[in-house]
Order: structure tokens, then C-alpha cells, then sequence
């Protein structure tokens, strides 16, 4: 089914643990020149059982060859941070995710064509 697994073995109450996945995915460049990422709601934690998904979080660095003029997160809540060669966006989620995760990154300007 394409899904992916991971087992923890005992994690504490209270305790936290880091999970780092790397995804490729092939950009869907928009008619106005912004390119649209999306990252499906499948990688991300779902309750298994009777135990319950705590908060987790989402971050990706974008940089653009041609500079950033913006990054919008069309379905989710989005943080970012100046990098000194691009942009850190993220999310906190609280509970799990019932539609995919999508940004949409502007160029500050159009590459030559």
C-alpha cells in the first residue's frame, strides 16, 4: 500500500522523539510562475490502537535560485524564517492530518527564458 512504518519500543511519558524523513517530490509549477510543493497526508503520524498522536511538526528549507517573494502554506498554519540562502517554513500539528500539506513558493523574479 505504499505506507511506512516505524516502531519506537518504550517512550516514556512526557518524552519526546525526533522522527526525520526526506522526501522528494517534483514541483507543479503554477500558470503565474510560483511552484506548489505538496507533501501527502500519508507521511504523517496516525494513531495506532489506543495510542493517541501527540503534537508533531513540519519543516522544510526552500530556496530558489532566482531569490523568494513569498511562501504560503495553503492548508495549514505557516512560520518562517529568514536562512542566509532561502527560507525555513514550518507548522506545528496538534492532531493528525486530514488533508495533505501544501506550500506554494513565489519567485522574486521569473528565471531568463
Amino acid at each position: 500500500d505504499g505506507g511506512f512504518t516505524a516502531q519506537l519500543g518504550q517512550l516514556q511519558p512526557g518524552k519526546d522523539c525526533t522522527i526525520r524523513l526526506t522526501y522528494f517530490s517534483q514541483a507543479i509549477l503554477q500558470v503565474d510562475g510560483s511552484v506548489m510543493v505538496t507533501i501527502p497526508k500519508q507521511f504523517f503520524p496516525l494513531p495506532s490502537g489506543n495510542v493517541p498522536v501527540g503534537g508533531f511538526g513540519i519543516s522544510a528549507n526552500v530556496r530558489l535560485t532566482n531569490g523568494i517573494k513569498s511562501v504560503d502554506c495553503v492548508t495549514h498554519p505557516l512560520k518562517t524564517e529568514l536562512l542566509e540562502d532561502g527560507l525555513r517554513v514550518s507548522t506545528e500539528v496538534a492532531e493528525p492530518l486530514k488533508k495533505d500539506f501544501s506550500i506554494v513558493v513565489e519567485p522574486r523574479k521569473l528565471p531568463d527564458a
